[in-house]
């Protein structure tokens, strides 16, 4: 997962340090972002202890949180992702059903 991608990066995994959720969390998605062709390079982590205005920016206001959106969010989802069922709606609901857009 690239620690900070190109402004065209939209899906953003906001973490505090390497907590246990926070490696949980990484964990959990980058076993999911294959099901949608994608790499932990289409995520942008951004970790909330060095980089607080950030979250506040994008109105996290907790974590793990994996946020779709550019200038605001557009979708946010909390949780270490342990429930893959969740995560995979979430990612349905941005790249299609299908699991075939990036």
């Amino acid at each position: 997962m690239s620690e900070h991608g190109t402004c065209a990066q939209r899906l953003m995994l906001f973490l505090a340090g390497d907590s246990p959720g926070s490696r949980r969390a990484r964990s959990n998605l980058a076993n999911v972002l294959g099901d949608y062709d994608l790499d932990d390079s289409a995520v942008t982590v951004i970790n909330v202890l060095s980089e607080p205005a950030m979250a506040v920016d994008m109105s996290v206001f907790a974590t793990p949180a994996l946020v779709y959106g550019s200038n605001a969010p557009e979708s946010s989802l909390y949780g270490d992702f342990s429930d893959t069922e969740t995560l995979r709606r979430f990612m349905d609901d941005i790249f299609g059903a299908g699991r075939e857009h990036h």
